[in-house]
Protein backbone atom coordinates (compact mmCIF):
# COMPACT_ATOMS: atom_id res chain seq x y z
CA UNK A 1 0.00 0.00 0.00
CA UNK A 2 1.39 3.36 -0.98
CA UNK A 3 1.35 6.03 1.45
CA UNK A 4 -0.53 9.05 -0.75
CA UNK A 5 -3.70 10.28 -0.67
CA UNK A 6 -6.66 8.28 -2.27
CA UNK A 7 -9.17 10.87 -2.43
CA UNK A 8 -8.79 10.14 -5.94
CA UNK A 9 -10.96 6.80 -5.89
CA UNK A 10 -13.70 8.64 -4.88
CA UNK A 11 -13.25 11.37 -8.17
CA UNK A 12 -12.84 8.27 -10.59
CA UNK A 13 -15.45 6.43 -9.26
CA UNK A 14 -17.85 9.81 -9.31
CA UNK A 15 -17.01 10.47 -12.83
CA UNK A 16 -17.48 7.03 -14.10
CA UNK A 17 -21.19 6.67 -11.97
CA UNK A 18 -22.49 10.67 -11.87
CA UNK A 19 -20.47 11.84 -14.95
CA UNK A 20 -17.47 14.26 -15.13
CA UNK A 21 -20.63 17.05 -15.65
CA UNK A 22 -22.19 16.51 -12.65
CA UNK A 23 -22.02 19.26 -10.04
CA UNK A 24 -20.90 16.70 -7.25
CA UNK A 25 -18.43 15.48 -9.47
CA UNK A 26 -16.97 18.99 -10.12
CA UNK A 27 -17.46 19.48 -6.48
CA UNK A 28 -15.41 16.61 -5.48
CA UNK A 29 -12.29 17.44 -8.70
CA UNK A 30 -12.33 20.82 -7.33
CA UNK A 31 -11.93 20.16 -3.55
CA UNK A 32 -8.86 17.14 -4.66
CA UNK A 33 -6.14 19.31 -4.40
CA UNK A 34 -7.10 20.80 -0.97
CA UNK A 35 -7.86 17.06 0.88
CA UNK A 36 -4.54 16.04 -0.51
CA UNK A 37 -2.99 18.76 0.67
CA UNK A 38 -4.69 17.56 4.44
CA UNK A 39 -4.11 13.93 3.36
CA UNK A 40 -0.40 14.81 2.69
CA UNK A 41 0.22 16.11 6.25
CA UNK A 42 -1.33 13.03 8.06
CA UNK A 43 0.48 10.77 5.75
CA UNK A 44 4.04 12.89 6.44
CA UNK A 45 3.57 13.00 9.95
CA UNK A 46 2.41 9.26 10.48
CA UNK A 47 4.84 7.41 7.43
CA UNK A 48 7.80 10.15 7.78
CA UNK A 49 9.83 9.99 4.34
CA UNK A 50 13.80 10.84 4.32
CA UNK A 51 13.76 14.87 3.40
CA UNK A 52 10.09 14.92 3.54
CA UNK A 53 9.87 14.86 7.29
CA UNK A 54 6.51 16.75 8.75
CA UNK A 55 8.37 19.75 11.35
CA UNK A 56 6.33 21.22 14.13
CA UNK A 57 8.73 23.68 15.70
CA UNK A 58 6.67 24.67 19.09
CA UNK A 59 7.39 28.45 20.70
CA UNK A 60 10.56 29.67 19.87
CA UNK A 61 12.78 32.94 21.30
CA UNK A 62 13.59 34.90 18.27
CA UNK A 63 16.74 36.93 18.12
CA UNK A 64 15.11 40.59 18.74
CA UNK A 65 13.67 39.04 22.10
CA UNK A 66 10.23 37.81 20.50
CA UNK A 67 8.27 34.85 20.48
CA UNK A 68 7.34 33.34 17.73
CA UNK A 69 4.36 31.44 17.41
CA UNK A 70 4.00 27.17 16.43
CA UNK A 71 4.38 26.44 13.20
CA UNK A 72 4.50 23.59 11.41
CA UNK A 73 5.75 22.25 7.81
CA UNK A 74 6.90 19.76 5.27
CA UNK A 75 10.69 19.86 5.17
CA UNK A 76 11.26 22.10 2.04
CA UNK A 77 8.13 24.55 2.54
CA UNK A 78 7.59 27.28 4.39
CA UNK A 79 6.85 27.25 8.06
CA UNK A 80 3.12 27.90 8.54
CA UNK A 81 1.61 29.31 12.02
CA UNK A 82 -0.40 26.04 13.56
CA UNK A 83 -3.06 27.38 14.60
CA UNK A 84 -4.21 29.37 12.15
CA UNK A 85 -4.22 26.59 9.82
CA UNK A 86 -5.71 23.88 12.19
CA UNK A 87 -8.82 26.77 12.03
CA UNK A 88 -8.67 27.22 7.93
CA UNK A 89 -8.59 23.25 7.13
CA UNK A 90 -11.26 22.44 10.35
CA UNK A 91 -13.49 25.03 8.83
CA UNK A 92 -12.98 23.62 5.35
CA UNK A 93 -13.41 20.20 6.35
CA UNK A 94 -16.63 21.14 8.41
CA UNK A 95 -18.12 22.97 5.33
CA UNK A 96 -16.37 20.52 2.74
CA UNK A 97 -18.94 17.90 4.62
CA UNK A 98 -21.56 19.59 4.50
CA UNK A 99 -21.48 20.52 1.16
CA UNK A 100 -21.16 16.83 0.34
CA UNK A 101 -23.69 15.55 2.17
CA UNK A 102 -25.76 17.72 0.74
CA UNK A 103 -25.01 17.19 -3.02
CA UNK A 104 -25.40 13.49 -2.07
CA UNK A 105 -28.70 13.92 -1.03
CA UNK A 106 -29.46 15.98 -3.80
CA UNK A 107 -28.25 13.50 -6.30
CA UNK A 108 -30.60 10.41 -4.80
CA UNK A 109 -33.80 12.52 -5.71
CA UNK A 110 -36.09 10.74 -3.31
CA UNK A 111 -37.99 13.49 -2.31
CA UNK A 112 -40.60 14.16 -4.75
CA UNK A 113 -40.31 17.94 -4.58
CA UNK A 114 -38.28 20.23 -6.18
CA UNK A 115 -35.34 21.86 -3.23
CA UNK A 116 -32.07 23.33 -3.39
CA UNK A 117 -29.28 24.33 -0.90
CA UNK A 118 -29.49 27.22 1.55
CA UNK A 119 -26.61 28.97 3.46
CA UNK A 120 -28.02 29.59 6.70
CA UNK A 121 -26.74 33.04 7.65
CA UNK A 122 -23.88 33.03 10.63
CA UNK A 123 -26.40 35.12 13.39
CA UNK A 124 -28.79 32.56 12.70
CA UNK A 125 -26.59 29.27 13.22
CA UNK A 126 -27.03 27.38 16.51
CA UNK A 127 -23.62 27.32 17.93
CA UNK A 128 -23.73 24.38 19.64
CA UNK A 129 -24.14 22.70 16.23
CA UNK A 130 -22.79 25.20 13.73
CA UNK A 131 -25.25 23.98 10.53
CA UNK A 132 -23.91 26.08 7.61
CA UNK A 133 -26.61 24.46 5.05
CA UNK A 134 -30.05 23.55 5.10
CA UNK A 135 -32.81 22.47 3.06
CA UNK A 136 -35.80 24.16 1.81
CA UNK A 137 -38.30 23.62 -1.22
CA UNK A 138 -37.60 25.60 -4.41
CA UNK A 139 -41.18 27.22 -5.14
CA UNK A 140 -39.82 28.53 -7.90
CA UNK A 141 -39.44 25.46 -9.74
CA UNK A 142 -42.82 23.92 -7.86
CA UNK A 143 -45.17 26.42 -8.95
CA UNK A 144 -43.36 26.22 -12.69
CA UNK A 145 -43.87 22.57 -12.73
CA UNK A 146 -47.17 22.76 -11.44
CA UNK A 147 -48.23 25.67 -14.05
CA UNK A 148 -47.79 23.32 -16.30
CA UNK A 149 -48.67 20.75 -15.32
CA UNK A 150 -52.21 22.38 -14.84
CA UNK A 151 -52.12 24.28 -17.95
CA UNK A 152 -51.87 21.32 -20.21
CA UNK A 153 -54.28 18.90 -17.97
Amino acid sequence: MTNTPRFDKVQKKLKTSVGAQNVLYKFVEETQPLIDNIVTYRNRMEHPKEGLEFIIRNYTLLPNGIIDVPVWYINGNEPIPVADEMEQITNYLLEFGEIFFALCSLEKKQIPLPYRIIEIPEAKRDTKCPTRFSFEIDMDKYLSNNTRRNVSD
